[in-house]
This record gives C-alpha cells, sequence and structure tokens, in this order.
C-alpha cells in the first residue's frame, strides 16, 4: 500500500494486541499505535498535537515525532472488562450501556452502539439503547 515507505519496518517493533469486543486498551501520549483491523472507540484529551509515524498520506513530522514518543515497553496494555473505563486526565468517561437501558446525557456525549450508528446527545437528551452501545461521558 505505501512503496519506498521507510516506516512499514517501524510496525515490526509494536505489539500485536488483539482485543475481543468489549475490551479495552490504554495508551498513554507519546504510545504508537495502529489499527490493522476492526472498530474501536478511541478517546483522547482535547489536543492539536496528532503526531503521524508514517503509513499515512498525511504529513509527518520525524523531529517531532522522535522528541514526543515514548518508547518504553508496556508489559499489558490491555484493560480488564469493565462497564466504565475513566479518563481523568481527558474529562471524559467511556460508559457500556446494554440494551434496551434509558439514558440521560449529563453533558454533551456521543454514543455509538455494536450496530454502528452513532449520535450527539445534548445535556439533558434521554436516550434509549435499541443495541449494546458505548457513551462517552463527562466526568
Amino acid at each position: 500500500l505505501y512503496p519506498g515507505e521507510p516506516s512499514v519496518a517501524a510496525t515490526l517493533l509494536l505489539n500485536h494486541v488483539v482485543l475481543e469486543p468489549g475490551q479495552a486498551v490504554r495508551l498513554d501520549a507519546g504510545n504508537l499505535h495502529a489499527y490493522l483491523r476492526g472498530a474501536g472507540v478511541e478517546l483522547m484529551g482535547a489536543s492539536d498535537n496528532v503526531v503521524r509515524a508514517g503509513l499515512t498520506t498525511k504529513p509527518v513530522d520525524v523531529d517531532e515525532l522522535l522528541r514526543v514518543a515514548d518508547l518504553s515497553s508496556l508489559a499489558d496494555p490491555v484493560l480488564p472488562r469493565s462497564d466504565r473505563y475513566d479518563l481523568p486526565a481527558a474529562g471524559v468517561a467511556l460508559q457500556r450501556l446494554p440494551a434496551g437501558v434509558e439514558h440521560v446525557a449529563v453533558g454533551h456525549e456521543l454514543a455509538i452502539d455494536l450496530v454502528g450508528d452513532a449520535w450527539y446527545l445534548a445535556p439533558g437528551d434521554h436516550f434509549i439503547t435499541a443495541a449494546e452501545t458505548y457513551v462517552a461521558v463527562p466526568i
């Protein structure tokens, strides 16, 4: 897909982590990551400093990447299954709601279900899940 792309060699240094539906992985700022297949919800704090490492047609700033990359090894970044994953530094949590549950938005929230539908919820909006749904809620 990316002929002549030197960053392809860096993929050999990444850990291969397979997630089952409902599992989560925690990567702090500076950790290189890539998605091979499937879908996921990525939550991060407000930032204007996303740095790409390659395998993209978007700009790659190698000097900045080398400055901010966290190259320390992660023993096991997969979090135990939970109905809620808090990310205090980002001011948000990911809440799992089973099908048939009513949810009232406490702030500006985003919801996505396992069917692939997504919604924006304004504060006070009422929402009834038709399928298992994940909601990014403020904390």
